[in-house]
């Protein structure tokens, strides 16, 4: 982008590129470049950084550019918070992944079976079968319908405390 006057798509365009070459440091440096273009990023320049993030399982850096985010007053959709979670799911960060399904909650953006099943994993990774359980109490709540992985996502969270 330092070459070329850059715009939010081909910005974009290149962050996405970064994270399928598993080149996610350089995630940062294009949405710099975006803002010193004075180029506002958007919810999919946003989404591709913290999915970059996810791949290069660097959770903390992918929720400070969800909080980036709603500093610059840019709306965080469904597929930004379901980066953010898978990102702390591969950490094995429960907690984190459950705070981010509340903040979807307060943000009133609707959690699909990506965001439940990214979270039901989490706590599975980290021991917390009661959580996983109650998970699924939520989905129903939520007129979500589980599928064949979160099942499994929940029997292993089970297994993993020797609660089968």
């Amino acid at each position: 982008c330092a070459d070329v006057k850059p715009d939010v798509v081909a910005c974009s365009a290149a962050i996405s590129a970064c994270k399928k070459g598993g080149m996610w440091q350089l995630t940062l440096v294009l949405l710099s470049d975006l803002q010193q273009a004075t180029v506002r990023p958007n919810v999919v320049a946003f989404s591709s950084a913290i999915s970059a993030f996810e791949v290069g399982r660097q959770w903390q850096t992918a929720l400070q550019l969800l909080a980036d985010m709603c500093f610059a007053e840019i709306r965080p959709n469904t597929i930004t918070f379901n980066s953010a979670i898978s990102a702390c799911e591969k950490a094995k960060s429960w907690q984190p992944a459950l705070r981010l399904l509340d903040d979807m909650r307060h943000a009133n953006v609707l959690a699909d079976i990506v965001t439940f099943n990214s979270v039901i994993k989490a706590c599975a990774r980290g021991g917390e079968w009661q959580a996983a359980l109650r998970l699924l109490i939520d989905m129903r709540c939520a007129r979500v319908e589980a599928d064949v992985v979160t099942f499994n996502s929940a029997l292993s969270a089970c297994e993993n405390a020797l609660k089968w």
